[in-house]
């Protein structure tokens, strides 16, 4: 499995069990990438950008970065 997918998979993970309520801002990008140990930007926004497109994350420009919010709550899929 790509090393993004383990990284979104992680993340859904998280955001399931609350640690990540919504409304609240995720991590930014420098503590993801040593939080996985990914030397790459492009790993951490490709998680991201998994995220976005179920729904579960809110990008939001500001400052002049893109910070990440949870969205809503989570869907289950039957």
């Amino acid at each position: 499995m790509a090393k993004y997918m383990e990284i979104a998979d992680d993340l859904r993970e998280r955001i399931s069990s609350g640690e990540y309520p919504v409304g609240s801002k995720l991590p930014g990008i420098p503590t993801l990438q040593k939080k996985y140990n990914v030397p790459g930007l492009n790993t951490i926004r490709d998680a991201q950008r998994i995220l976005i497109v179920e729904g579960l994350l809110r990008p939001e420009q500001g400052g002049g970065n893109i910070r990440y919010w949870r969205a809503r709550p989570e869907r289950r899929l039957n």
